[in-house]
């Protein structure tokens, strides 16, 4: 029975493999436009991160950033040109990429990892592995969290990075909306979680957007049951209390602060009712992640109150 088990997972396995095969020999053989086509519609290709590594042509990447900021359910990881310094790259970013949106992340530099095909220590962005961090944010239920920091974002494969940026350069890519490696006690992490959004708004945090994105998707799929409904009292607090469930497990699992759900005659008048629409209304505060710790110890007399010292900031 074992060995029957075995036989039947491996011919599933095969079949995926093939299946696989098939979906991208067919993708390969269909002219680029219209790939690029397809990347526009959410209903022909169901994907969360669109990149493209490796490739650092800025018109591919611009492509990639206007298709993902008209979709708003996907986010485009931008690859930068290797061997960039912070200065260099800051310039790159604005003159060259000139990408505005809250919907593309960059990460700055390459890095040397180990290629097992060749048994050797090859030079690649940093991007890719910044997805596979998305994914298991995803994976966990946590889709709304930075995949940034040392307890996410541990870059264990690379072994070194083309640059470690001092504070001052830090500061200098973190203005610019480019995230970075940082290497501090022998670990390599992710340090920033901006967005490409030249705008300074909760949507330049990429958790939030993630955040956004993810709440968007489980909307349109959730609200497609009501289509076809009576717009009446009863069907509006069905819609509303569905995803004040929603946002409810976001404020649990910290992705928002708090939030409000409308959904009744106030937003669903009788105009928008002849035409046969619905609308639901959300106000969302989120969670902003802390990227910066201060610490400031102070030496205090006998008697002296906390709220002496406390800093205006």
């Amino acid at each position: 029975l074992p060995v029957a088990r075995l036989r039947l997972s491996i011919g599933r396995f095969r079949l995926r493999v093939a299946r696989l095969h098939r979906a991208l020999q067919a993708l390969h053989d269909v002219p680029g436009l219209l790939v690029e086509q397809a990347l526009h519609e959410g209903e022909v290709v169901d994907v969360r991160c669109i990149i493209n590594p490796g490739f650092t042509a800025d018109e591919v990447q611009q492509e990639l950033a206007r298709i993902t900021k008209a979709r708003l359910d996907c986010a485009s990881l931008i690859v930068p040109p290797d061997n960039l310094t912070p200065a260099e790259m800051v310039t790159w970013r604005y003159q060259d990429l000139n990408v505005d949106s809250a919907y593309s992340f960059c990460t700055s530099q390459w890095g040397s990892a180990w290629d097992n095909d060749n048994n050797q220590w090859v030079w690649m962005p940093t991007s890719g592995a910044m997805a596979g961090m998305l994914a298991a944010n995803a994976a966990r239920g946590q889709a709304f969290r930075s995949p940034a920091g040392i307890e996410r974002s541990t870059l264990s494969r690379f072994r070194e990075m083309r640059f470690n940026p001092d504070e001052g350069q830090r500061d200098l890519l973190d203005a610019a909306g480019i995230n970075y490696a940082l290497t501090e006690n022998g670990r390599t992490y992710i340090n920033n979680n901006a967005t490409l959004q030249l705008e300074k708004t909760y949507l330049s945090y990429s958790n939030v957007v993630m955040m956004l994105m993810n709440l968007y998707i489980i909307e349109m799929r959730a609200f497609a049951a009501f289509k076809f409904q009576a717009s009446n009292p009863n069907t509006w607090f069905r819609m509303r209390r569905l995803l004040e469930n929603v946002c409810e497990q976001y404020r649990i699992g910290e992705g928002l602060d708090s939030y409000t759900i409308l959904c009744d005659e106030n937003t669903n008048t009788d105009a928008l009712r002849s035409r046969g629409q619905m609308r639901v209304v959300a106000g969302l505060i989120p969670t902003v992640e802390g990227k910066e710790i201060w610490i400031d110890n102070y030496i205090m007399r006998h008697g002296m109150q906390i709220s002496e010292v406390l800093p205006t900031v």
